[in-house]
């Protein structure tokens, strides 16, 4: 079974040995790109998981909820009513493993990947990496960009365009093992 430690590392409880995210695979190769104030974002949109998972989960106190996580809340349950989907309760931020090119992540739903913010590039590297996991299914996938003022988007990536964008992110994958095990930062 993988794990997922406090610090974002993947681990396999039965051997110990540590696995890329696929978040830290893009990152690392250089793909991401760095503007200041990027850890809040990163943070922020940890929060805005959390919530939705709660929620989707029935375990979330929206009277306990931070107002800043309000309208992220909002534009998701709009976005359920709107479409109609109702998360697989195993299919909430569930792990994946790829076993054969050894990286991880943190499915949000099944086929769907909830942002909070406007899109940009590597997200649908990410998407790729995700949709390429054996436990998902290959259909469309969506990206659902939920804002704070309670609003949502939602971009939909066609199959081709995420197996081409899967291409990128093996390179990537084979660039940040290389650095990693020639120690280069």
């Amino acid at each position: 079974m993988i794990l997922l430690t406090p610090d974002h590392t993947y681990i396999d409880d039965a051997t110990g040995q540590a696995f890329p995210g696929v978040t830290s695979v893009i990152r690392e190769a250089g793909l991401m790109g760095y503007m200041p104030g990027d850890d809040w974002y990163m943070t922020r949109g940890t929060l805005v998981h959390e919530c939705t998972a709660l929620f989707d989960q029935g375990m979330l106190d929206e009277d306990a909820l931070d107002p800043a996580l309000v309208g992220f809340l909002v534009a998701w349950k709009k976005y359920r009513a709107d479409t109609g989907f109702t998360p697989a309760p195993d299919f909430i931020e569930r792990i994946c493993f790829d076993p054969v090119l050894g990286y991880c992540g943190t499915l949000d739903r099944d086929g769907l990947d909830i942002k909070a913010g406007v899109p940009t590039k590597w997200f649908l590297i990410q998407a790729a990496a995700y949709w390429h996991s054996p436990e998902v299914n290959k259909g469309p996938w969506q990206s659902v960009y939920l804002h704070d003022d309670g609003t949502y988007k939602v971009k939909v990536y066609a199959p081709q365009k995420l197996y081409a964008a899967f291409q990128v992110f093996c390179a990537a994958l084979t660039v940040t093992n290389w650095k990693k095990e020639h120690k280069i930062q």
